[in-house]
Formats: C-alpha cells, sequence, structure tokens
C-alpha cells in the first residue's frame, strides 16, 4: 500500500505541474490571438509555426428537443455505450 502511495504522489506532482504548464500555454495561445484580432488576422506564419484562428461553423442535432418532440425517434437511434473512466483528485 505504501508503493500506491508514493505512486499517487508522484502523480499528483505531475498534475499540478501540467496545470501550470497548461496556464502558460493558455497565455501564450491568448497573446498570439489577440495579436491575430488586433491586427485583422484568421493566419500568422512565423519562422517554423504557423496559427490560425477563425471561425468554424459546425451542425449538430438538438437532441433534448428531439428526445422532447419525437421521443419513439430517438429512442429508436439512441446507442449507449460503456467506458471506464479514471478519476484521481
Amino acid at each position: 500500500m505504501e508503493n500506491i502511495n508514493n505512486i499517487m504522489n508522484e502523480l499528483a506532482q505531475y498534475i499540478r505541474l501540467a496545470d501550470e504548464m497548461q496556464l502558460i500555454i493558455d497565455g501564450l495561445k491568448d497573446e498570439i490571438k489577440t495579436y491575430m484580432i488586433n491586427n485583422n488576422l484568421d493566419t500568422i506564419n512565423g519562422y517554423d509555426h504557423k496559427a490560425t484562428y477563425k471561425n468554424i461553423e459546425s451542425s449538430r442535432i438538438d437532441t433534448k428537443s428531439l428526445k422532447n418532440e419525437l421521443p419513439e425517434l430517438a429512442q429508436r437511434y439512441t446507442v449507449t455505450t460503456n467506458t471506464m473512466r479514471f478519476n484521481f483528485s
């Protein structure tokens, strides 16, 4: 049991590091997006990298409305899946 506690402590440390790195990454992305917005650009090219920031339109089925208005049809085309979820806190 002591070994699993060590593993969990190590995981917690790496999660904290990943969270800190994610904040830095998000901040850098925000700086690039702000630059693009301020300069009315949807694509920029650096020496080694390219960034795009543009509107993407997508369509999807409103399953809540479908279930309310046509419950038999919604049930007929509903697929149930099972997955395993790992949660660590």
